[in-house]
């Protein structure tokens, strides 16, 4: 098929690019996209699907090292059971305090309760950094957001990657059961 078309006209680059594009969706029938996949965190990838390979949806797609967040994990519970024993010691302190507040000074009776005050914002705050840690080790595993085709591998596994670091390309696959299959599917199983 033969188009002349006239040169240099604004209007007829912009009708080029909507003919060129109609006839690609004319003879691929469709036109897929691809998304890639970035590393939510830095770290070592331990796992990574081969390209060409199906991924269902919820399935991981990349896994990375989680040793040095499982150390964290565990130096973080064990800075709370610290922080919980301090607490104990400070408001028995501060108990004391109370209790002999006739006999000590107004300032020694207040030092005991600011202890007392520092350390329970001290077990708050390392509560809050064992939530944190928690939340960092579910960025060690990317899940596949829908069932999907793998294009391209852009890292490899044992490799390194910083956050935002481009990992994957994956394509949306298409599903091979219609809607109209899994209905005749029902259908028989309810007459069984």
């Amino acid at each position: 098929m033969l188009l002349v078309l006239p040169q240099n006209n604004k209007l007829t680059e912009r009708f080029k690019m909507k003919l060129i594009l109609t006839l690609a969706i004319l003879m691929i029938g469709t036109i897929t996209f691809a998304s890639y996949v970035s590393s939510t965190m830095s770290g070592t990838i331990t796992y990574i699907p081969s390209e060409g390979s199906l991924v269902k949806a919820g399935a991981p797609l990349v896994k990375f090292d989680e040793a040095a967040i499982n150390d964290q994990i565990e130096q973080a519970k064990l800075q709370i059971e610290y922080a919980k024993e301090d607490l104990a010691i400070k408001e028995i302190n501060c108990m004391r305090s109370q209790k002999l507040k006739n006999h000590i000074s107004t300032y020694q009776c207040e030092i005991t309760k600011i202890a007392y005050i520092k350390a329970k914002n001290d077990l708050e705050q390392a509560k809050i950094a064992l939530n944190i840690l928690l939340t960092a080790k579910d960025d060690c595993l990317i899940k596949a957001p829908y069932t999907c085709e793998v294009i391209e591998q852009i890292r490899a596994q044992n490799s390194g990657a910083k956050i935002g670091d481009e990992i994957l390309v994956i394509k949306k696959a298409v599903e091979t059961d219609s809607v109209a299959d899994s209905t005749e599917k029902q259908e028989i199983v309810k007459k069984s």
